[in-house]
């Protein structure tokens, strides 16, 4: 008798446990987010590659001049042409987030996002310049390329400056426009 009101107890939870997590919320997620490590940027210039130390804190400018360096980004969703991913109530704190340090003047380093045709002309972009310290950017491009086109980032670092991380949020496939 006490093994048959175990298992009546045990099979009473189970039961409410999974009603209640059938009818808790759920958040359908209207976007793809892609993380990627500083170190990945790598100079404009090949001549200026030995100026760069790539870390797994990031890329950091070692010269005494102020460097391009070029950030890939993989967009996977190749039909979406609405740009990066902007939320609907007009929030912030999507698109493509750069995280860097800035160790020059105030707005001495900045980064654009390009948004390239198949044929690596631009068609949009986006830029963002960084007050000194660690600060985030964010580059929000409204309209993309046509299909099989691609992004581009591309920072201009002080001396002693560093691209940290970035991220970038596309639409899935669900969108309107894909």
């Amino acid at each position: 008798m006490k093994k048959t009101t175990t298992i009546a107890k045990t099979a009473m939870a189970i039961s409410l446990l999974a009603a209640a997590l059938h009818t808790a919320p759920t958040f359908a997620a209207t976007f793809d987010a892609k993380n990627y490590p500083g170190a990945t940027c790598q100079a404009s210039r090949g001549s200026d590659e030995s100026a760069l130390t790539h870390t797994q804190q990031g890329t950091f400018n070692n010269s005494s001049a102020t460097l391009n360096v070029t950030c890939p980004i993989v967009r996977d969703n190749i039909v979406n042409k609405n740009g990066t991913y902007i939320p609907s109530n007009g929030g912030s704190g999507f698109g493509v987030q750069v995280y860097v340090d800035n160790q020059g003047a105030a707005n001495a380093l900045s980064c654009k996002l390009y948004s390239n045709d198949k044929w690596g002309t631009a068609v949009n972009a986006a830029g963002a310049a960084s007050p000194v310290g660690l600060n985030a950017l964010t580059l929000n491009l409204g309209l993309s390329v046509t299909v099989t086109g691609h992004y581009v980032l591309v920072c201009s670092l002080p001396p002693k400056s560093s691209v940290r991380s970035y991220q970038l949020y596309e639409y899935l496939n669900t969108d309107a426009d894909s």
